[in-house]
């Protein structure tokens, strides 16, 4: 029995990667290798950077259609929780670049055809779960300082953000919140999506 235990404490440690630390030099040789991916192909970079804040804006517009005026900057800020997921087209075209492969801007959609993939959207899950999470405390901040009220139009809306103290009570402690969830999807995923993607381990690992 106490065989079986150490050695399945044995495996399950040598299981998992080996966490270094890194330096300003590091950064700064990320930041040049990604500036280098960039300029080899700059149009598929900028076509995917585009494409996402479009959606965004199309799901914010069909919040706006149910008059739920109020939670659209959140939907569109708290989109950014969903970048690192949105980001793995990216990935895939830097991982093949690295190892000289074909990177034309379709192979972007290749990692649906990873074996990472499973963890891959067990990951994106998790940063879907934490982007409702986002803004249902965002609804829940709204209706502390405003209750239920729904403004008549765009401009009234602005006023009561902008021009009372409720609003920029709103917007400070919103902001607040929402840096405490931004700093937990950059905890969750500023290595977790490349990793996978490149080692296809599981998504606890």
């Amino acid at each position: 029995m106490g065989t079986k235990k150490i050695a399945r404490t044995t495996f399950f440690r040598a299981s998992l990667p080996e966490v270094r630390t890194i330096n300003t030099t590091d950064l700064i040789d990320a930041l040049k290798m990604g500036i280098s991916d960039f300029n080899k192909r700059p149009t598929h970079y900028i076509f995917l950077c585009i494409t996402y804040p479009i959606l965004m804006i199309i799901i914010a517009r069909i919040y706006a259609g149910y008059d739920v005026l109020p939670m659209v900057f959140p939907v569109i800020a708290g989109s950014t929780l969903l970048g690192p997921f949105a980001a793995c087209g990216m990935y895939e075209l830097s991982r093949r670049m690295e190892k000289g492969m074909d990177y034309h801007w379709t192979r972007c959609f290749s990692i649906f055809r990873s074996p990472a993939i499973l963890g891959i959207l067990a990951l994106g899950a998790a940063l879907g779960v934490l982007f409702l999470a986002w803004l249902f405390s965002a609804q829940w901040l709204y209706s502390i300082y405003f209750e239920d009220s729904i403004p008549e139009s765009i401009s009234a809306f602005m006023s009561q953000i902008f021009t009372t103290t409720p609003g920029w009570t709103l917007i400070i402690v919103g902001c607040g919140v929402g840096f405490v969830f931004s700093v937990m999807a950059l905890a969750i995923s500023v290595v977790s999506f490349p990793f996978i993607l490149d080692h296809h381990v599981d998504p606890m690992t």
